[in-house]
C-alpha cells in the first residue's frame, strides 16, 4: 500500500481529489455568500422600499402644510378672534380676557398669526398686547405709554410695520 500511496499515479489521483475537494467546498461557500448576499440585497430593498413610502407620506404631508398655508391659518385666526371678541367684549378685566380658551389657542397658534393680530389690533384696538409680547418676546411699548391703549396699539403696529409684518 505504501507503494501504491508514494507511486506517481497515486499522488496524481490524491491531487486531484484533493482539488476535487477544495472546488467543492469552494464552490459551497460561493453559494452560501451567495445565498446571504441574496438575502442581504432583498432586506435592504425591502427597507429602501419602507424608506421610499415614508419619504413620499412625508412629501405629501409637507405640501399638504404649505398649500394648506396662510389661508387656513387665517380662516382659524377669524374664528378664535370672533369667538374671543363676543365672549370677552364686556369684560373690563385684562386678566379675565387674556385667559379666554380662544386667546390662548390664538397665542399657541405661534408667530404665523401675528400679521393677523397686527391686522385685528389696528382695526379694533383689542387688547391683543399680552398675545404679541408672548408670541414675539419683545415689547415695543415706552413705559409711558402704559395704560394708553391708542400708544400701545400704535408702538406694536410700528413694531410690526418696521418687519414687515403690518
Amino acid at each position: 500500500m505504501r507503494d501504491f500511496v508514494q507511486s506517481e499515479g497515486a499522488q496524481q489521483a490524491l491531487k486531484a481529489l484533493s482539488e476535487q475537494i477544495t472546488r467543492a467546498v469552494s464552490d459551497t461557500y460561493v453559494r452560501w455568500d451567495n445565498s446571504l448576499l441574496r438575502r442581504k440585497l432583498h432586506e435592504a430593498e425591502q427597507e429602501r422600499s419602507l424608506l421610499e413610502q415614508e419619504n413620499e407620506e412625508l412629501r405629501r404631508a409637507l405640501e399638504a402644510i404649505r398649500t394648506a398655508g396662510p389661508k387656513d391659518i387665517r380662516a382659524e385666526f377669524s374664528q378664535l378672534a370672533a369667538q374671543w371678541h363676543d365672549e370677552t367684549g364686556h369684560m373690563s378685566s385684562a386678566i379675565s380676557f387674556t385667559q379666554h380658551p380662544a386667546y390662548l389657542r390664538i397665542i399657541g397658534m405661534g408667530p404665523a398669526v401675528v400679521p393677523f393680530i397686527l391686522e385685528d389690533l389696528r382695526r379694533t384696538q383689542a387688547h391683543w398686547f399680552v398675545a404679541l409680547r408672548l408670541i414675539t418676546g419683545e415689547t415695543p411699548i415706552r413705559p409711558e405709554d402704559r395704560g394708553n391703549v391708542q400708544r400701545l396699539a400704535d408702538a406694536w403696529i410700528a413694531w410690526g410695520r418696521e418687519r414687515g409684518l403690518a
